[in-house]
C-alpha cells in the first residue's frame, strides 16, 4: 500500500499535499472511492517528524471538513495564512453560497474592501490595530498555503 504522506516532515506539507489529492483522488472528482478513504486514513493519522510541532493541535477531521466547503465553487483561490482563511479570484459570482458557510471555531464570513478578498477569521480574533496592511504582506509575514478550485473551460 502507497504511503502518501511518507516524504512530509510538517503538518503544513501534509495539509499541502492532502488539498492536492483531494482534488485528483475525492470520488465526486472522478477518483476511486476506496484509494481515497485509504489516502484519507492516512492524513488523520499522520504525524510530523518535526519535532517544534504539536501534532495535538491537528484535527485532520475538521481541515477536511473545510476542505470540502470550498470543493463546489470554480475559479476561487483558498488561502490558508495563520489562523485565517482568505477567499480570491472569481467571488463575485460564489457570493451568496459564501455567506452561506458556517465553519466551526470561525466568525461568519466577512468581505475585505481595500483587499478584494472574502475572510473567514477565528472566533477569538481582536483586531489589534487601525493600520491597513495588504494581503500579500499578511501572507509575507504569517505564511500561506494556497490551493485553486479548478476552473471549468465552457463552450461558447
Amino acid at each position: 500500500m502507497q504511503n502518501y504522506f511518507s516524504d512530509c516532515k510538517t503538518i503544513d506539507e501534509a495539509k499541502n499535499l492532502f488539498r492536492k489529492l483531494c482534488m485528483t483522488m475525492h470520488p465526486d472528482k472522478g477518483g476511486n472511492a476506496s484509494e481515497f478513504i485509504k489516502m484519507y486514513d492516512q492524513f488523520k493519522k499522520f504525524r510530523p517528524t518535526d519535532s517544534k510541532e504539536n501534532p495535538e493541535d491537528f484535527n485532520a477531521e475538521k481541515f477536511y471538513n473545510i476542505i470540502q466547503h470550498f470543493s463546489s465553487f470554480e475559479g476561487l483561490n483558498i488561502s490558508f495564512v495563520g489562523s485565517f482563511i482568505w477567499i480570491e479570484g472569481n467571488t463575485y459570482q460564489h457570493k451568496d453560497e459564501l455567506k452561506k458557510i458556517i465553519l466551526t471555531d470561525f466568525n461568519p464570513i466577512r468581505y475585505a474592501k481595500k483587499k478584494q478578498a472574502w475572510y473567514f477569521s477565528p472566533t477569538d480574533y481582536q483586531k489589534k490595530s487601525g493600520k491597513t496592511t495588504d494581503l500579500d504582506e499578511i501572507k509575507s509575514k504569517y505564511g500561506c498555503n494556497t490551493f485553486s478550485t479548478p476552473q471549468i473551460l465552457k463552450i461558447a
